[in-house]
């Protein structure tokens, strides 16, 4: 995992960017967004006061292989999440259930 970037989706600007994952998680995939801590570097510091309707999010994972995803932010707000559950494009999803999707 090398760098995750959010931006908006409607206008392509960079809202937040996260380079080289710290933490065991972030290296296998589990990406928190707005937290600087969790990467060796990050612009801007923190989450926006606004989020664009849209948000385009891409996972560099190397020099041969990435992936990007829109998301509707008021889709995701509208999910009801369990503890220990993710919200997916495909629906709320559990760790394990997410663990056990193939590369």
């Amino acid at each position: 995992m090398r760098r995750v970037e959010v931006r908006d989706s409607g206008a392509e600007r960079l809202v937040w960017r996260g380079d080289q994952p710290l933490t065991e998680q972030g290296r296998r995939g589990l990406l928190p967004l707005w937290d600087g801590k969790a990467y060796r570097a990050s612009s801007p510091a923190g989450q926006p006061s606004e989020l664009p309707a849209t948000l385009d999010v891409t996972v560099d994972h190397g020099p041969e292989y990435g992936v990007s995803e829109v998301f509707d932010i008021a889709e995701v707000r509208g999910a009801v999440l369990a503890p220990g559950s993710y919200w997916t494009r495909e629906g709320v999803r559990t760790a394990e259930q997410l663990d056990g999707i193939p590369d």
